[in-house]
């Protein structure tokens, strides 16, 4: 359809232009006490701590699992150095060297209140991709849960988004005993968690919801369209925009360039017939927000356009993740119970 064939477009050239690095190798190297345990990504692993890609893109990200030798870290910090030698689009060869010093700390409270929530969510996913990866989906969701139970447990931390993203996780449809497209389809999806940004990690488990009356951005559950009447969503790689059958006449006028939701385009900004006023309050909000997308995503993202009764409206029941009731209930729910069994 249409919309296959603009995705397709839109992957075909974000591919041919984007920058990589040839016939990668690095390594990680520590002071004393600490090993890392693998990398999570899509590698090979050469003499032990080599590890070797035949290409990485710009946006790809690399997760180490460190722990502590028998001998146990003795100094108050700890240094890594990752030493990375590749090719260039240019084809020049090309060596890079990234030194960094870390505290040591035995003390829970100090650690937990370093945590990083988009991090641990990365590292969380990409062990559970391993998972997923060696034993199937049934072991990796339970991997998810006895992880996300151990940090519950530790009173120390203070989660402010922890459990929409590892609600949102456990019902994503890679870890899904049936994946909707089968196996190749979840292979697909095991190959990109394992190398995907933290950024564009957290637009894959929970998109950004925007109301466009308001520029607030919004829980993913259905109560939040009673804020507004056209509503954008940030994905990892589209732009979603909806618009219900009471929005503003002059909103469709100016920001569209149509008379009614009947008439109105599918992507943004829309091309003839319509007609959108460009130096309108309505459309200059609507840029905003997705040059603010553009802004974090680091690229391009193709925009499309779905009015209320459209029966691509089908869409945002994945999108509504707090809803779901896939890994046994929704995101309400589910919060009272890990945090009851934490009691």
């Amino acid at each position: 359809d249409d919309f296959a064939r603009s995705k397709m477009h839109s992957d075909i050239f974000s591919i041919l232009t984007n920058q990589y690095c040839w016939d990668s190798c690095l390594r990680l190297r520590a002071t004393g006490g600490c090993k890392m345990v693998r990398p999570h990504t899509n590698c090979t692993l050469r003499s032990g701590d080599l590890v070797s890609f035949p290409v990485i893109a710009r946006e790809d990200a690399i997760a180490f699992e460190l722990t502590a030798t028998e001998q146990g870290i003795t100094t108050q910090t700890i240094i890594f150095q990752l030493a990375m030698v590749y090719t260039n689009n240019e084809g020049n060869r090309m060596i890079r060297v990234f030194t960094i010093e870390t505290p040591v700390s035995k003390d829970v409270r100090t650690i937990c209140s370093s945590v990083d929530e988009a991090t641990l969510t990365t590292m969380m996913c990409r062990r559970a991709g391993t998972t997923l990866l060696q034993l199937g989906p049934v072991q990796a969701v339970e991997s998810i849960r006895k992880e996300i139970q151990a940090m519950v447990n530790q009173k120390a931390l203070n989660f402010s988004s922890i459990y929409h993203l590892m609600h949102a996780m456990l019902s994503n449809e890679s870890f899904r005993s049936r994946h909707p497209f089968g196996v190749d389809g979840r292979m697909s999806q095991i190959i990109m968690l394992r190398a995907i940004s933290i950024t564009n990690l957290l637009l894959y488990l929970y998109p950004r919801m925007f109301s466009v009356d308001t520029e607030a951005i919004l829980p993913l559950t259905s109560s939040s369209f009673g804020q507004g009447t056209i509503f954008l969503f940030h994905t990892v790689d589209k732009i979603y925009i909806w618009v219900s059958a009471a929005a503003d006449k002059n909103f469709l006028i100016n920001g569209f360039g149509c008379q009614s939701l009947e008439d109105l385009p599918t992507a943004f900004p829309p091309g003839p017939p319509a007609s959108p006023n460009s130096n309108s309050e309505e459309y200059l909000k609507l840029q905003k927000l997705i040059s603010n997308c553009y802004e974090l995503s680091g690229k391009y993202l193709p925009v499309e356009v779905i009015g209320q009764g459209s029966p691509r409206e089908a869409i945002f029941s994945e999108i509504i993740v707090d809803d779901s009731t896939v890994c046994g209930s929704n995101l309400t729910s589910w919060t009272q119970s890990m945090r009851l069994s934490a009691q």
